[in-house]
Formats: C-alpha cells, structure tokens, sequence
C-alpha cells in the first residue's frame, strides 16, 4: 500500500501529499526506503510548496548518502514515478495503511499489557 500512496503523490500531486500527511507519518512506512522517501516529500514539500522532483531528490542525497545509496532512492523513485495509480487506489491504501498500524499498535500494547503482568 505504502507504494501505491506514493506512487500517486510523485507526479506532483501536492493535493495528494497534503491528504496523506494529514493522515500519515514516516512510522506508518515499514519499509525503510519508502519511509524516507516520505520523509524527503514532506521536507521537500514544506520548503517549495510542491512534489520532490528526482533532480531535487539527487541534490538532497548528493552530500547526506553513499553512492549505492543514492542509486536506490533514485531507482525506487523512478519506480515509483512510473506506477500509474488511479485515486481511488490512492484512497484505499491510504486508509489500510492507517489500519495496518493501528493494528500493529494495538498488538504491541497488548504485548505491552502481556509483559507488565507476568513481572
């Protein structure tokens, strides 16, 4: 899901990436690169007013990550970039990734809850 969202955002949907970051932030994104992708967008975004573009996401990485690094953010971003999503697929995974940590969330408070009983 969190591909999806984010392939909807990256052709320059800012009214995409408002609503998600209305409803989301880095620690709903499992997967490390795709959390800071978000990341990047929501910084990005902050200083323009627009979608990180993959010239700007070379420049942010260029002095902050290896080289092997910054060809993974840049492959990931052009993936991403050529994932057509429709926005009712962006809706929908928005709102299961949301669902998704509210139940991880609950489960690591029932664990929580597990732990402190047994001590």
């Amino acid at each position: 899901h969190a591909r999806i969202v984010l392939s909807a955002i990256i052709p320059g949907r800012t009214d995409l990436l408002d609503r998600a970051l209305q409803h989301l932030t880095p620690t709903h994104f499992q997967d490390n690169t795709l959390k800071v992708m978000f990341t990047l967008l929501q910084r990005y975004v902050d200083a323009t007013g627009a979608v990180m573009t993959r010239s700007a996401l070379s420049d942010i990485l260029r002095n902050q990550a290896d080289q092997g690094r910054v060809l993974l953010y840049e492959e990931t971003y052009d993936a991403l970039a050529t994932t057509v999503v429709d926005e009712s697929d962006f809706r929908w995974s928005l709102d299961q990734i949301r669902e998704l940590e509210a139940e991880r969330a609950t489960g690591e408070a029932r664990r929580e809850q597990v732990a402190g009983k047994n001590q």
